[in-house]
């Protein structure tokens, strides 16, 4: 998936345990999905002789997801979906899906932030929304 790319007509959706299907969050931006790399653990042992303290690879960290939505309707439902999320503390799904129509997969993900950040000229509100996921991202190529 090194080809697809987050930009313009990139878009984002939330399901809740037991949706069926992923809700769009509308007006969604500056998506950042998380970046999930291996903890590194020190493994030193007895017979270590030369002082330096081998290391090796440990678990995953799931990382976290960031993005901002500029609501133009505050009853949207992806808005909605999300305010619901951070009050639960209920873990959700969500899937960006690129021009490419590739997309991915985040499971397991706890909002543990949706807060108003801003408020426009023209009563576009700004939320900041932040996630951390507990599962591995699965990447689904495009059309499947």
């Amino acid at each position: 998936m090194g080809q697809d790319r987050l930009g313009n007509g990139t878009t984002i959706g939330i399901k809740m345990s037991g949706d069926p299907t992923y809700t769009l969050i509308d007006r969604a931006v500056d998506i950042t999905p998380p970046d999930q790399t291996d903890n590194m653990v020190e493994a030193p042992t007895l017979t270590d002789t030369d002082g330096i303290a081998e290391k090796v690879k440990g678990s995953m960290a799931g990382g976290d997801l960031a993005f901002n939505v500029n609501v133009k309707n505050p009853a949207d439902a992806g808005l909605v979906m999300l305010k619901a999320a951070k009050e639960s503390d209920e873990e959700v799904s969500f899937e960006i899906t690129y021009l490419s129509g590739a997309k991915k997969q985040l499971n397991r993900v706890i909002v543990y932030k949706c807060a108003l950040s801003s408020i426009g000229r023209d009563a576009l509100l700004s939320y900041a929304v932040a996630g951390s996921c507990n599962a591995k991202t699965v990447d689904v190529a495009a059309g499947v």
